[in-house]
């Protein structure tokens, strides 16, 4: 029996029994059936079993009359009309050796469509593997992308609620999973960073997203590998705030190079724990999202990973640069939340908030997230940072207060910590002790 006669006996079994049509609608879907005139009339049958009509060569007849499912480039014909009328189905029926063998044709259906996914995306794979054009990183995402879409099964299979109770009661009696963060006021609010979960720190310019970025990461390098892109800034001064923070050493010493004999002592005493701390860093500018994700995968391949840090969003380079802008960050801030769920880790993303936002001196909202797009929608929680200015001297003061403007984990409201920017880091504020 060959793939035509076989696809035609399953749709002909659907149509003779309502077993079969119950059966095989478990094992396969549209996207099984080779000829694209099987597809349509599979589409007709189910159509007609979803709203509970009787599901016969007649009923089918008359439901593919009134589609149109343009499968060439004729927008007239009907449906019925495009896979030869009525009698191609009457003929359907007439083949089938029994009905009840349609689940079993459905089965090796349903192993022929994997095959034939296979197949395809291996040579679409090769086609752009040939093209000099293409970055490898994500030739070797759209590779995974196309393999999993071949063999995904699109059929789940029923669970029933109670499955999870027990388990779900067990976890009552532990803490949930969170990382602590190194502020306890932000721990106090947000519990720390859980994860499969995306969150996004918002700033203005220099308002220190980095420097939250970084000591972050650091931190949660206790618990495992942490893999930061840093797409702003380059290894040695990422190095040099690392220092700064670990060593109470000024960072304007470190970037001039003029450390006193005190400096020159803290440097040595904390240099070995910052060569022992797994924090991997891709500091390649106008890395895109699959470069992104493909160094989380080297990092993950390497231990335990705790963290995913990405300095910044807006500067993650989009799949299609020609499409709009809002349209490229709303696919980055997706695809972030995604590698959260699939490494089952925190993903700390930082933003840039429009600079509209600091000329009207007033505390950032969600709406100042630029090209805000979906990043609102698909992070898990925006803390947004602002610098308490002085008036009188002119010049911001040390309380950068950290805004929770969206926390799908508790509550959202305002906490304030200590700046110490002179040793890239900032700290809980004293008058919290």
């Amino acid at each position: 029996m060959d793939t035509q006669e076989r696809e035609g006996a399953v749709l002909g079994g659907m149509m003779l029994s309502k077993s079969a049509l119950a059966d095989v609608s478990e094992l396969i879907n549209d996207r099984d059936f080779a000829e694209w005139r099987n597809r349509i009339t599979f589409t007709a049958i189910m159509s007609l079993a979803n709203d509970g009509a009787p599901v016969d060569p007649i009923a089918v007849a008359e439901r593919m009359s009134k589609r149109k499912t343009r499968e060439t480039d004729d927008d007239h014909r009907s449906d019925l009309t495009m896979i030869g009328g009525a009698i191609t189905l009457h003929d359907m029926i007439s083949d089938v050796p029994n009905a009840a063998s349609a689940p079993y044709y459905a089965k090796i259906m349903r192993r022929d469509a994997v095959k034939r996914r296979l197949v395809e995306a291996g040579t679409k794979i090769a086609s752009l593997a040939a093209s000099e054009e293409t970055d490898a990183a994500a030739l070797i995402e759209v590779a995974r992308a196309r393999v999993d879409e071949a063999v995904a099964d699109d059929l789940t299979e029923a669970t029933i609620i109670g499955d999870d109770i027990d388990s779900v009661i067990d976890a009552l009696s532990t803490a949930p999973e969170y990382l602590p963060t190194p502020w306890r006021a932000a721990n106090d609010m947000i519990n720390g960073f859980k994860p499969g979960a995306l969150y996004v720190v918002g700033a203005r310019p220099g308002a220190g997203k980095s420097i939250i970025g970084l000591q972050a990461a650091m931190h949660v390098s206790k618990w495992g590998n942490v893999a930061l892109s840093s797409l702003e800034m380059p290894r040695e001064e990422l190095t040099h705030r690392m220092l700064a923070l670990k060593g109470s050493v000024h960072m304007t010493q470190l970037t001039r190079h003029s450390l006193s004999k005190h400096d020159w002592e803290s440097v040595a005493r904390h240099a070995q724990s910052l060569r022992d701390m797994p924090l991997f860093v891709d500091d390649r500018s106008g890395t895109s999202i699959a470069q992104i994700r493909a160094h989380a995968r080297s990092v993950a391949r390497k231990g335990r990973m705790s963290a995913i840090v990405v300095d910044y969003l807006q500067l993650i380079k989009a799949t299609d640069s020609k499409r709009a802008r809002w349209e490229q960050v709303t696919e980055i801030s997706r695809a972030l939340k995604i590698m959260a769920r699939d490494f089952n880790v925190p993903v700390i993303a930082l933003a840039q908030l429009n600079r509209e936002s600091e000329s009207n001196k007033r505390p950032p909202t969600l709406a100042d997230l630029r090209e805000s797009g979906s990043i609102e929608q698909d992070a898990d929680v925006v803390l947004l940072l602002t610098r308490e200015f002085d008036e009188l001297a002119g010049t911001p003061t040390d309380n950068l207060d950290v805004i929770v403007a969206k926390n799908r984990h508790g509550s959202t409201g305002k906490f304030t910590l200590m700046w110490e920017g002179h040793y890239a880091r900032v700290s809980d504020a004293p008058w919290a002790e």
